[in-house]
This record gives structure tokens, sequence and C-alpha cells, in this order.
């Protein structure tokens, strides 16, 4: 007998498509497991969707996870995907220093998620704050690179391979975080508690 998983993601990069390979390779199946995977734009509608209960399993930040703590519905990682920072901060042609990002606009997915998360860290290394720019909700990695090239914002967090695709078209790497080896548990597969 097969039992019915709901699951939420957000496919922004490599790194998160775990879900779906398991769904194409028959893998939940061969155990039993019925996985039926929605996709979000971004980890705040994820985390909205495991907070709510409208889904079993998640794919989200594990800042949103330790957000859910203070809830009534407060949710549990059970196991992490991404255990480092890999994102660059890529900035329009003219941004090349801390003096020229400020104040300008960084386009995160939504606050408290993962791209916030590197906004904050690259804001650290250049030695600015959140208060020395203007952080936008804009929505996932491809929809955060589609503003920077609209030129919607100034900046966006995304994962550092995307330096090959943007370099070319003028976008610089300011900050690359990846080379910091930081520890963070970046993505994870999460549950409310109670469906423990």
């Amino acid at each position: 007998e097969f039992r019915r998983v709901l699951f939420r993601s957000t496919i922004a990069e490599a790194g998160q498509f775990a879900t779906q390979l398991g769904v194409r390779l028959g893998i939940y199946e061969k155990y039993g497991v019925q996985v039926q995977v929605v996709i979000f734009n971004d980890d705040g509608g994820v985390l909205q969707a495991m907070l709510s209960g409208s889904t079993d399993l998640a794919q989200v930040g594990v800042a949103g996870v330790l957000s859910s703590q203070t809830t009534d519905n407060p949710a549990t990682v059970v196991a992490v995907q991404k255990t480092r920072v890999v994102d660059g901060l890529f900035c329009a042609r003219e941004i090349r220093t801390a003096a020229d990002l400020r104040g300008k606009s960084i386009g995160v997915s939504s606050l408290g998620s993962m791209a916030h998360a590197s906004a904050l860290l690259a804001l650290q290394a250049l030695k600015l704050t959140a208060k020395d720019v203007t952080i936008a909700s804009v929505g996932g990695q491809a929809q955060r690179i589609a503003a920077l090239k609209a030129g919607s914002i100034a900046c966006a967090p995304a994962a550092i391979d995307q330096a090959r695709d943007l370099s070319p078209l003028g976008f610089n790497t300011v900050v690359d975080l990846s080379t910091s080896n930081l520890q963070y548990p970046a993505s994870a597969l999460a549950m409310p508690v109670k469906f423990i």
C-alpha cells in the first residue's frame, strides 16, 4: 500500500533538484511512498504552505524552520541537503565596491530566506549593513536574475555558478561567498512537528 505525501519545493539551482530526481528515478515508489511535488517560486511560499498544514514535507531554507519555533505549528529539519554557502553577490556593471553599492537595492527571494541571509553576509563582507541598502523581495533565483538583467534591482545573491552566464553580460561578482567555506545549513528537508 502506498503512502501519499505532499511535498513542496523550490527549484532554483542544482542543489535543490534532489526531490525531483527522487521522483524521476522512482526512489520514493520503491519504498512505498507516492510523492506529489509542487514547485513554488521561493522559500517564503514553501514555508507558508508547510506551516499552514497544506503540505507534509518541504525543501526549504533552514532560517524559516528556525523562525517557525515560535508558532503554533513549528517545523523541524530532518535532513540537510546543502551545508555551506555557495552564493555570490552579483551586481550591475557600475557597482564594483561597497561605496558603489551604498543606497542601491538588493533583490532576495523573501525576507528571512537563504537569499536574504546571503545578502546580509555579503553586506557584512563589504563592511555594510542592511541600513546601507534597500532589500527587496523579488522571488527565486530565476526571478532575481531577471530583475537584475532588467535593471529593477542593482544586485542579487545567486549561486556562484551563475557567474559563467552573468559575467559576459557585464555583471560583477562583488562578493563570492563560496570561497569563505562558511558552514551553514542552507537547504533542508523539513516537516511540521505534528507530521512526525
